[in-house]
């Protein structure tokens, strides 16, 4: 259990941490974090080469440049933040977490589930997303996403780009006025131009 600060540094390694209110845990380059508990007000922190897998967020997680995430999964309450040259690759947003992806950052294969959100910003990228149902993805201005399925909702910001999407029966993708969508198939809901 962590309420100070832990360092993992190259070639170390940590399994099954807690992180509790005011604890920090800071990998470094070829450092190794399995089965995190990040709980609120605690912090997780992944510099270029650190690799952190299967965290439980309801902290926040900030993934920087060259630092990789994989199957994290960002609860109620919880931030994952990824950075230029950051990557998070097949996670989960639940109800009430946020994955925010900033320029130069991306996002694989993330599943945003009932109340999560995943937030694209200009610069950003998204792939092979779902958007399941109940779930919010927002796709701003300079941010590029590709081959969503949208079970619930997309909002495409003036500027933004999504392609190869798919809509299902209980999807809505809303297009605003300048925004670019490509080769969508669209089997529910696609509003354009609000």
């Amino acid at each position: 259990t962590i309420t100070g600060v832990q360092n993992i540094f190259n070639s170390g390694v940590d399994i099954s941490a807690t992180i509790n209110s005011g604890g920090t845990q800071s990998i470094s380059s070829g450092g190794i974090a399995s089965a995190t508990i990040v709980n609120s007000g605690g912090s997780q922190a992944l510099s270029a080469g650190a690799t952190a897998s299967s965290a439980t967020i309801y902290g926040i997680q900030n993934i920087l440049s060259g630092g990789v995430d994989l199957s994290g999964v960002i609860h109620s309450g919880g931030v994952q933040n990824i950075a230029s040259g950051g990557i998070a690759s097949a996670g989960a947003v639940n109800d009430g977490g946020t994955q925010n992806v900033s320029s130069g950052a991306a996002a694989i294969s993330t599943t945003i589930n009932s109340g999560g959100t995943q937030n694209l910003y200009s610069g950003g990228i998204a792939s092979a997303v779902i958007v399941s149902s109940g779930g919010i993805q927002n796709v701003s201005s300079g941010a590029i996403v590709m081959a969503v399925v949208i079970s619930s909702t997309q909002n495409v910001s003036s500027g933004g780009v999504s392609t190869d999407d798919q809509i299902t029966s209980n999807g809505t993708q809303n297009v605003g006025a300048g925004a670019a969508t490509v080769s969508t198939t669209v089997n529910g809901s696609q509003n354009r131009g609000n």
